[in-house]
C-alpha cells in the first residue's frame, strides 16, 4: 500500500517536472521560477524518503517490541 502511494507521488511529480520543462523550453515560464520548482521537487523529494525511512524505522521497532 505504501509503495503504491509512493509510486503514485512520483508519477504526477514527473508528470508535472515534465511539463515545466516543455514550459521553460518554449519561453512561456521564466527560468528563475523553473529553477525555483525543480528546487521544490527536489526538497520534497529528500523530504519524502526521509519520511519513508522513519515509518519503516518506526514499524520495525514496534515489531520488535
Amino acid at each position: 500500500m505504501k509503495t503504491l502511494i509512493i509510486i503514485i507521488i512520483n508519477v504526477f511529480v514527473l508528470i508535472m517536472l515534465a511539463v515545466m520543462v516543455f514550459y521553460t523550453v518554449s519561453g512561456e515560464v521564466s527560468l528563475s521560477f523553473a529553477k525555483l520548482y525543480f528546487a521544490m521537487t527536489f526538497i520534497f523529494y529528500v523530504c519524502l524518503a526521509l519520511l519513508c525511512t522513519y515509518i519503516e524505522h518506526t514499524n520495525k521497532r514496534i515489531v520488535l517490541n
